[in-house]
């Protein structure tokens, strides 16, 4: 691989912001390699952009992240920005080298700097999103005043054609450092091969250098399990991502069957239906704790086209649409139940009147036992058929207090006749009637 066909650019300023389109402008190197454990070629990572600005101190680094365990070793998430602050030494120094040493990859720029005046090294939010996950060692290395570097970085020509053009680094003596295409001696790491360049620089020269360690992870989305819901249920879901608050998520569900569908159905909006487009919403993230920030979305199985029996896929998307995740939930039919309302007492208060509602999938052909009886012993019982208003099954039944006198409380036993497994039971107090 040639010099110059090695990343894209980097945008480097003091002040006034200096933007380098070819790494080889104006002077600057930039260097890559295949990795450094082997000589064969490999997918080079895109190389971030830096700014590098003499201003005022920033905070550091990226928001929405815990405080950093250490000032030289620093978490990014793909698409957070990042700033790191430094010192230019003291003495006349103008310029500083700055090397970015990754897998597979290594990038070297001089940019001007200005005496006693703090330099930021900035990523923006893009570029991270351009970065490959994994450990980046920045060095910033600044020559002694007036002199030029002491590393010295040469391209050399090979005799075999594939490997023509040879990037390498000598130190001040003239001895070899490291090669970036000699297998023989070049199984580093990234790690090893910051400390390598930066270690000569300490050894052999008078001049300065300072490091942080960057890595960069790749963005989350994690759904939280979802239990199974009945038709009807209100759900709420969730999850946790390292995308940084206030970013925006996008959300999907829809049925998790195919089936052929009429083509006039495909106009539909904001349905679960396999024939529609499912339903899509945007959500915000929340600030969470030490970078794990949280999401929600609320949705009531009642609407959306939601039917029971039926599974739905969730899917969610984020960081500009490079990280994605999917869950899978059920609907299932609501299961039968007969519901006891509070009593009621009738307008002479002699009377007691028992209500609820009724779904126990037999219909307007539901007949149900209900007995009463109270602490005393005394008892009334009898069989009561269930209406329909339209929406759902009700029923209910009145009787005197007298037949069920002496008593403190009473208990209400109402099951099905077809089947009696449903059924629901209460207990209630005199003179006021609440629920056990």
């Amino acid at each position: 691989m040639s010099v110059s066909e090695s990343f894209t650019f980097w945008e480097l300023s003091v002040i006034a912001t200096v933007l380098f389109f070819i790494l080889l402008a104006a002077g600057c190197t930039s260097l890559s390699s295949t990795p450094f454990t082997s000589a064969g070629s490999s997918n080079v990572p895109t190389t971030p952009t830096l700014t590098v600005t003499a201003s005022p101190p920033l905070a550091t680094p990226a928001p929405g992240h815990c405080s950093q365990v250490s000032n030289t070793s620093f978490t990014i998430v793909q698409g957070d920005p990042f700033i790191y602050q430094g010192s230019v030494p003291s003495g006349k120094i103008s310029e500083m080298r700055i090397w970015i040493i990754g897998k597979n990859s290594i990038s070297v720029k001089i940019i001007p700097v200005q005496q006693y005046e703090p330099f930021i090294f900035r990523l923006t939010s893009d570029q991270t999103l351009r970065m490959t996950n994994g450990t980046y060692k920045v060095l910033f290395e600044f020559p002694l005043t007036g002199d030029p570097f002491d590393i010295k970085i040469e391209t050399v020509g090979r005799q075999n054609i594939s490997r023509q053009n040879e990037t390498v680094l000598y130190d001040v003596s003239g001895h070899r450092i490291l090669e970036f295409f000699d297998s023989t001696d070049n199984h580093l790491n990234e790690t090893d091969a910051a400390d390598t360049i930066e270690r000569a620089i300490r050894n052999n020269s008078m001049e300065n250098v300072t490091n942080i360690t960057v890595l960069i992870q790749n963005s989350e989305i994690e759904i939280d399990p979802i239990p199974d819901h009945h038709i009807g249920d209100t759900i709420t879901i969730e999850g946790t991502t390292n995308l940084a608050p206030g970013e925006i998520i996008t959300l999907w569900i829809g049925e998790g069957v195919y089936h052929s569908c009429p083509k006039s159905s495909w106009a539909c909006n904001d349905s679960v239906r396999h024939c529609c487009r499912g339903v899509i919403d945007k959500i915000t993230v929340s600030p969470g704790n030490c970078g794990i920030n949280r999401w929600s979305w609320v949705v009531n199985t009642s609407e959306h086209g939601f039917l029971p029996d039926f599974s739905y896929v969730i899917i969610v998307t984020g960081g500009n649409s490079i990280v994605q995740n999917s869950s899978v939930f059920n609907v299932l039919p609501v299961p039968p139940y007969i519901r006891l309302n509070i009593p009621e007492d009738g307008p002479d208060g002699t009377t007691i009147r028992l209500s609820g509602i009724v779904n126990t999938g037999y219909g307007p052909g539901e007949k149900l036992f209900l007995r009463i009886s109270s602490d005393s012993g005394a008892a009334v019982s009898s069989t009561i058929p269930v209406v329909f208003d339209g929406k759902d099954y009700h029923w209910n039944f009145t009787f005197t207090k007298s037949l069920i006198y002496p008593y403190n409380y009473y208990t209400v036993n109402i099951t099905s006749l077809s089947s009696p497994e449903i059924g629901n039971i209460g207990t209630f107090s005199y003179p006021k009637s609440y629920p056990k």
